[in-house]
């Protein structure tokens, strides 16, 4: 209890956060959208291979995504 401890200034930290905050946003966003995909995937997979759906007739044009 008696231990000192190093902290950096308050107006530091409130930069940091600043600095920080949209990245964050972003990343609970795109953990978020990660999750859809995933439950959509789990959704749709096993109809897709059992032939319960069918999608030869959709007309859907898809651009290729560069990895």
């Amino acid at each position: 209890m008696a231990m000192a401890v190093v902290a950096p200034p308050l107006e530091l930290v409130a930069s940091y956060a600043r600095a920080v905050e949209p990245m964050l946003s972003l990343a609970d966003v795109l953990l978020r959208q990660t999750e859809a995909l995933r439950e959509s995937r789990d959704l749709l997979l096993p109809r897709l291979v059992s032939g319960e759906l069918d999608i030869s007739d959709l007309d859907a044009e898809l651009e290729a995504v560069d990895a």
